[in-house]
C-alpha cells in the first residue's frame, strides 16, 4: 500500500514538473510572438529606415529579454519579413503592410510655371487616363536630407502612388526605404521603377552631332549642375566615353545656379580660353547662355559657338537662334508612364527601368 503512494506521489510530482515547463515553455513562446507582432507593426508603419536596430537595443527597447527578441526576429525572417544583409537584419520592403491605393501624385523639384514641355504632357496623359492625380512642386526632392519635409507631404496623400520627377537619389531612397510605392520619371540608381530618356545615348549622339559640324572632341566644353541627378551623371559618362575614346580630354564645368555659371564661363572668357563648342545638360542653362553671352561678351551661339542642350524646355524652339536640344519624345514616354502607374496601382510588378530615346530637334545653334 506504502509502495503504490509513494509510487502516485512521484507520478503527481511528475505531472506538475511536466505541466509547469510546458506552461513556462507556452509563455514564452506567447512572448516571442508578441514581440514578433510589435516589431512587424512598427516596421510597417516606416519607424525604422531600412536597417534594423540590434537585439540588444530591442530588448531593453521592448523591456524584454534579448533571447526572446532573437527568438521574434527568426520568425519575421521565416516569414520573409526581415532578410539578412552584410550580418545585420533589413526590411524585406515587398512584404510590408499593404494599403489600398487609389490616387497618383506627381513631384517634381521645377517650378511648375517653367516645366518642361515633355514633363507637362506625361502629366496631362496621367490625368486623362487616371480619375484622381495631384502635382506638387516640393523643393525637397532636390535636398540631400530630404526626409523631415518628405514625412510631412507623405502623411497628407495616404494610399497614394507616387510619380517622382527630378528627384535626388536621397530622396528617391527615402521612397524606397519607406517601401511607398513609386515611380521615378528619370533615371533612378535606387529599388524603383523608372521610366526615363537614354540621356548616355544622347551624350554620345550631341558629341557625333558636334563633330560632324567640324569640332574637335578636345574642344567640346561639357556644362552641367551639381545636382546629384542619376540622369545628370549619365550623360556626362556618354561625353566622356566618346571624347576619350577619340584621343580627347574630356572638360566638364560643374555650376552651383545660373550665377555661378556665369562667374565660370567669364573666367574661362577672361583667360583667353575659347569658346568653341558645348553641351549643356539644363534647358535653363540653354536659355541663358545665348543672350547672355552675346550681351557680355560678343560671343554669338550659331555663329562663333555651337551649343547642343540635352534637355528640353518650354522656351528653346522659340529663341534667336533656336537651340538644338533633344526632346522627351512625348507620346511614348507618356504612354510607357502612364501603363506603369496603372500596374503599381493595381501592385503588378514591372520591369525595373524603362529607356526611351529622345528625339533630336535641330534647331540652328550649332556652326557647320
Amino acid at each position: 500500500m506504502r509502495s503504490n503512494l509513494t509510487s502516485l506521489a512521484f507520478l503527481k510530482v511528475q505531472l506538475e514538473f511536466i505541466v509547469g515547463e510546458m506552461a513556462r515553455e507556452f509563455q514564452r513562446k506567447k512572448v516571442y510572438e508578441q514581440v514578433a507582432q510589435a516589431l512587424e507593426e512598427r516596421i510597417g508603419r516606416g519607424e525604422w529606415d531600412r536597417v534594423m536596430p540590434s537585439e540588444r537595443w530591442l530588448s531593453v527597447d521592448l523591456g524584454v529579454s534579448r533571447d526572446q527578441v532573437h527568438a521574434a526576429i527568426l520568425s519575421l525572417r521565416a516569414r520573409g519579413v526581415l532578410g539578412v544583409e552584410k550580418r545585420r537584419n533589413v526590411i524585406v520592403l515587398e512584404t510590408q503592410v499593404a494599403e489600398d491605393l487609389s490616387k497618383v501624385v506627381v513631384l517634381t523639384s521645377d517650378d511648375l510655371q517653367q516645366a518642361s514641355h515633355g514633363f507637362l504632357h506625361c502629366v496631362d496623359a496621367l490625368r486623362r487616363q487616371l480619375k484622381e492625380v495631384d502635382v506638387q512642386s516640393v523643393a525637397a526632392l532636390g535636398q540631400k536630407s530630404p526626409g523631415r519635409s518628405l514625412e510631412r507631404l507623405v502623411a497628407k496623400f495616404p494610399g497614394a502612388v507616387w510619380v517622382l520627377h527630378r528627384a535626388s537619389v536621397a530622396a528617391q531612397r527615402w521612397f524606397s526605404a519607406k517601401g511607398l510605392p513609386a515611380v521615378v520619371l528619370g533615371s533612378t540608381g535606387v529599388a524603383l521603377e523608372s521610366i526615363d530618356l537614354d540621356h548616355h545615348a544622347a551624350a554620345r549622339h550631341a558629341v557625333g552631332r558636334l563633330q560632324a559640324a567640324g569640332h574637335h572632341a578636345s574642344e567640346i566644353l561639357f556644362v552641367r549642375p551639381e545636382w546629384e541627378l542619376e540622369g545628370v551623371a549619365r550623360m556626362e559618362r556618354g561625353y566622356r566615353e566618346v571624347v576619350e575614346g577619340l584621343g580627347g580630354k574630356a572638360v566638364v564645368m560643374r555650376y552651383r545656379d545660373l550665377e555661378h555659371l556665369k562667374l565660370r564661363v567669364s573666367q574661362l572668357l577672361e583667360k583667353g580660353v575659347p569658346l568653341r563648342a558645348m553641351v549643356v545638360t539644363s534647358y535653363k542653362a540653354a536659355s541663358l547662355l545665348p543672350g547672355w553671352l552675346a550681351y557680355e561678351y560678343g560671343v554669338y551661339v550659331g555663329r562663333d559657338l555651337s551649343l547642343i542642350c540635352l534637355s528640353d524646355g518650354p522656351s528653346l524652339a522659340y529663341q534667336h537662334p533656336a537651340v538644338a536640344y533633344y526632346a522627351m519624345a512625348e507620346s511614348g514616354l507618356s504612354r510607357k508612364l502612364v501603363q506603369r502607374v496603372e500596374g503599381t496601382l493595381k501592385r503588378q510588378e514591372g520591369g525595373s527601368e524603362t529607356l526611351v530615346m529622345p528625339e533630336f530637334v535641330r534647331g540652328a545653334s550649332v556652326i557647320g
